[in-house]
């Protein structure tokens, strides 16, 4: 009988397939003596081949965190995972290799595992064959995989397991909980334990990085979701990082997020309504805040319908020129101006020399259209102040060099 026995090589974290073929009265010994690793029998598929092609045609980075060698420690736990729940390890190797092939980036979009089960289709018969019950396994698990399910179907399971235990690649801790299968979990609860002060802080420090990686000042407000430990289904794993830690990244990040409003409803649901919460502020901006009145006139510049924002400014010249800005042109340019009660505002943010107040509900008493010359001789005056600050620098430099 051919029997292919896949070889864990531990510290080049690859798999080695060794082709046997041996009468069927041995492979029990040959068990036994491997000591658990994964065999696929009558197995003809040359994973070297597939690995090759895919790559060749992978349009995304491949060193991102999503690429071959991610891809590689999925095809490492699935087979792990197989060799105790038996799985097809045909499917989890194929599975761990296309599952993020079609992927173009980082972002968390979920067509990509949609489009690995039809990329998969295309490739079925030309570099691997596998019978009509385990192709569906495959295409089953490459499309469901991003959704955050379980499933008691042991190669699916495995397949979902293997992708969710990488997940120590972005900061994040396996949760034994959102594992399908029995060593899943296992392997899950092993990475569960009590990190030093300087493991801690070493971790908070990627996941700060890993925001900063993979992420701009359009989408980087959902990236931090993604770490948020309160929120479900943001991510799939217990975080590494506490509430406490989470805030102090948000409030590290707010001004250059540039899209918060859609996740008003999440933010809402994950700080609340009441302040001061003292995490978002470093210290100049808890002293700041401790000196606001106990109501405060606010304002904010936005397009006519996004009145319900949580973006506010103490400064009324700058929240005027604020929709006018080329990163935020407003179609119906709005001055609003409300008043917030101290204990309903959140923050107060001193960061790019802005006065800005984080609430959700101030009283809003008038609205009306934005001054737009107003706004352009305000964006004007720091377009200049901009460019003598530039300018000063390059006189720096210049000067370091002569």
């Amino acid at each position: 009988m051919a029997c292919d026995i896949y070889l864990e090589l531990c510290r080049s974290n690859k798999i080695r397939r060794l082709s046997l073929d041996l009468p069927e009265s041995m492979i029990v010994e040959v068990e036994q003596f491997v000591g658990g690793v994964t065999m696929d029998f009558a197995n003809s598929i040359d994973f070297d081949v597939v690995w090759d092609h895919v790559v060749s045609e992978f349009r995304g980075d491949p060193s991102s965190i999503h690429g071959p060698s991610h891809w590689r420690r999925v095809e490492a736990n699935g087979l792990k995972i197989a060799a105790i729940n038996h799985a097809s390890t045909t499917v989890v190797r194929l599975f761990a290799v296309l599952h993020d092939s079609r992927r173009t980036d980082d972002s968390s979009e979920r067509i990509h595992g949609e489009l690995a089960a039809e990329y998969a289709a295309t490739l079925r018969g030309e570099l691997f064959d596998l019978d009509d019950q385990s192709f569906e396994l495959l295409q089953d698990a490459c499309r469901s995989h991003t959704h955050g399910r379980l499933s008691s179907e042991p190669t699916i399971g495995a397949c979902w397991d293997a992708d969710r235990l990488d997940l120590g690649r972005v900061g994040i801790i396996p949760d034994p909980n959102l594992m399908s299968t029995a060593p899943g979990k296992e392997m899950a609860a092993s990475t569960q334990k009590i990190r030093s002060e300087e493991e801690a802080d070493a971790l908070l420090e990627e996941v700060r990085r890993q925001i900063l990686l993979r992420s701009n000042s359009v989408n980087r407000m959902d990236r931090l979701l993604d770490y948020c430990p309160l929120l479900r289904p943001y991510g799939l794993g217990s975080r590494i990082i506490q509430f406490r830690e989470w805030l102090h990244l948000v409030g590290e990040n707010w001004s250059s997020c540039d899209v918060i409003t859609p996740y008003r409803k999440t933010l809402k649901s994950v700080l609340g309504h009441t302040g001061p919460i003292r995490e978002l502020m470093d210290a100049e901006e808890n002293a700041a805040y401790d000196m606001l009145p106990d109501t405060v006139t606010v304002y904010r510049g936005c397009d006519a319908n996004q009145q319900k924002g949580l973006c506010w400014s103490l400064d009324e010249q700058k929240a005027n020129a604020f929709p006018f800005q080329s990163r935020f042109r407003a179609k119906e340019p709005v001055l609003i101006r409300a008043r917030a009660k101290k204990i309903r505002i959140l923050a107060l943010k001193l960061d790019r020399n802005e006065a800005e107040i984080i609430a959700f509900s101030p009283r809003i008493y008038k609205v009306q259209p934005a001054d737009e010359a107003a706004a352009h001789r305000l964006l004007d005056v720091r377009l200049a102040a901009q460019n003598h600050r530039l300018s000063s620098v390059a006189q720096a430099i210049i000067q370091s060099e002569t």
